[in-house]
């Protein structure tokens, strides 16, 4: 082989090591290392292609090794592999706007007026359906009797594994998954940083609200604590933070082992398939150890820094993500920020139920209403004549607090746009579970790990930062049941930690030993109310206690604890202290506080 023909694989092999240069400008691990050198593989093949076709094209042109076209075919190959990479960028800034918007976002302010990635990808797939036409052409003029014999071989069989793979799941579908009645499936679907209004809101989240609205509606739910990995640990164990141990982000490795009482193990020896599926929000179903048997979740935290830094060099990464050969072969990339997609998670999960038999507990995390806010197309395009950096993610190089009125309202717009986009990827979900015939036998519950400010009430823009100017607590719980738990409103409150305890004894199981949060199957059965309790919700070393319409926050400090008294129900933003008008209410909560910190072993 001559080395001029080699020109679309060092072209392909040219750019790879430029983009591995530029995400090297922007840090270094050794994970992020081999990510980068992993990336090679593709740029391979695109050369490999594009050398293939060009050779093909030539060959129909004439076998003269004089002719003109035979002379301009490396340029021809690096031409084919240059044009198929700009397609792929070009339909990552459509279609996940979150993974260019540091670079390209006056680019992306123009594409998005009159292209979509449905008109790039049929101009993508048109252009290769031709490419490939004329290659095989050329190749079959210029080949032999039984080169041609091997060449339609060759093309039979793998069109014939192609149509194997896409079809081969559906004529399976159905048969996987247990009809019995005693034990129904369970999908358990959590969105990180939903807050229970824009859940709740059916011109912003149709899908959630039609769920809801067939389903049993807490409509005072709360998480004991606002962080991802502290609400993960309660919603799988039933247990507080104070109990489990996991009080914040990045845990030791000590109390990440959530021993053999969480809701995954005790389904799983009732027989149920435990599956978990997740975007870059769901590392803590892996970390935290609470029984999966099934993963389809990042691998940890660093696979976020190297996905990361691989797409600021590699910018056609996110367009290949949805297929599952990419995410199977590049694991890491499942937990890119900017590369999240709600509708690849959908997709993941369907794939997953449908890889067992017999009943399923299947937890499936979307993560894109999470800052940095990533809304993917077309809600992307929701903007309010917004063109600054961070028209299209809360992430223009580097996280980026509103600090003006415009600035906040396009934080707003785009939390909005992306709880539309996971709200789309749900309602395919739960449109798949109906196709497939398992939406009658299926227990659905829909939550948030936390809330989200947004701002509100001078209070920050995240959420687990402070004890009061605070909503972030505040969360949506439905459980739909079909034929078995009727639709109904349920106004007492609860807790995050109460959702294991309720799906066990809905499902007729043991309660967990250790769990505290309460059985809420009686009143979602319509038996009656449960007894208010008091919930005790903690920010790092302070603590809110809610009871009723009251919250009372206390602060430690070296000068002596502080408490302050809130109205939620007439305040709830918590931003006016009423200790000093209702000080005998204010007694009567702090010594209720001394005593369910001490139950749950941690007094002040």
């Amino acid at each position: 082989m001559r080395t001029r023909q080699l020109a679309p694989i060092l072209a392909a092999l040219a750019a790879w090591g430029a983009g591995t240069v530029a995400a090297l400008r922007h840090g270094t691990v050794p994970r992020l290392l081999s990510t980068l050198f992993e990336l090679a593989i593709p740029y391979l093949v695109l050369g490999l292609f594009a050398m293939w076709a060009a050779r093909g094209l030539a060959r129909g042109a004439g076998d003269r090794p004089g002719s003109r076209l035979v002379r301009w075919e490396p340029w021809i190959g690096a031409g084919i592999a240059a044009s198929g990479a700009v397609l792929a960028v070009v339909y990552t800034i459509l279609e996940r706007p979150a993974a260019m918007a540091a670079s390209f976002w006056r680019l992306q302010a123009g594409l998005d007026r009159g292209l979509s990635p449905a008109i790039v990808a049929g101009c993508a797939a048109l252009g290769a359906t031709l490419l490939i036409a004329g290659a095989l052409a050329g190749w079959w003029r210029s080949s032999s009797r039984g080169g041609r014999r091997v060449a339609l071989i060759t093309v039979s069989s793998v069109m014939l594994v192609i149509v194997i793979l896409i079809f081969a799941p559906r004529l399976r579908r159905g048969f996987r998954t247990s009809a019995d009645p005693a034990r129904p499936n369970v999908l358990l679907i959590v969105v990180d940083s939903l807050r229970p209004d824009r859940a709740a809101n059916p011109e912003l989240a149709p899908h959630m609200a039609a769920l809801a609205a067939r389903s049993v509606r807490f409509h005072d739910a709360r998480t004991p604590c606002a962080l991802t990995y502290p609400a993960v640990a309660s919603l799988l164990t039933g247990e507080h933070p104070l109990r489990h141990g996991v009080r914040g982000l990045h845990p030791e490795a000590a109390v990440r082992d959530l021993g053999k009482n969480t809701l995954p193990r005790a389904l799983a020896l009732a027989g149920y398939r435990t599956i978990a599926v997740g975007g870059y929000c769901a590392t803590p179903l892996r970390e935290l150890d609470a029984g999966f048997a099934t993963q389809c979740t990042p691998r940890g935290e660093t696979d976020s820094i190297a996905s990361s830094v691989a797409f600021r060099g590699h910018p056609w990464l996110p367009a290949v993500l949805p297929f599952p050969w990419a995410r199977a072969v590049f694991p890491q990339l499942r937990a890119a920020i900017e590369g999240s997609h709600p509708g690849d998670i959908t997709s993941e999960a369907v794939a997953a139920w449908r890889r067992g038999r017999g009943p399923f507990f299947m937890t499936v995390l979307y993560d894109n209403p999470h800052l940095p806010y990533v809304p993917v197309w077309p809600d992307s395009r929701r903007t309010t004549g917004y063109a600054g950096p961070n028209r299209y993610t809360i992430l223009a190089q580097d996280l980026v607090e509103p600090g003006d009125e415009v600035e906040r309202a396009n934080a707003r717009v785009l939390y909005d746009a992306a709880v539309r986009s996971t709200d789309r990827a749900i309602g395919r979900l739960l449109a798949k579970l109906d196709r497939d015939g398992l939406a009658e036998n299926t227990i659905v519950v829909l939550v948030a790990d936390h809330g989200e400010n947004l701002l509100d009430d001078g209070g920050a823009l995240g959420h687990g930062e402070a004890i009061d100017h605070d909503r972030s607590n505040a969360i949506p719980w439905t459980v739909a049941w079909p034929d078995r738990l009727a639709p109904r409103d349920v106004d007492v409150p609860v807790l995050l930690t109460d959702v294991t305890p309720t799906l066990l004894s809905l499902l007729a199981l043991p309660r967990l030993p250790d769990a505290d949060g309460t059985d809420r199957a009686p009143v979602a059965r319509g038996l009656g109310g449960d007894a208010e309790m008091p919930a005790l919700l903690e920010t790092g070393k302070n603590r809110r206690l809610e009871l009723g319409a009251y919250a009372l926050t206390y602060r430690p400090s070296t000068a002596g604890a502080t408490f302050a008294l809130y109205r939620r129900d007439l305040d709830p933003g918590l931003t006016r202290d009423l200790a000093a008008s209702e000080p005998e209410k204010c007694r009567e909560m702090v010594a209720l506080f001394q005593t369910e910190a001490e139950r749950l072993g941690d007094p002040p």
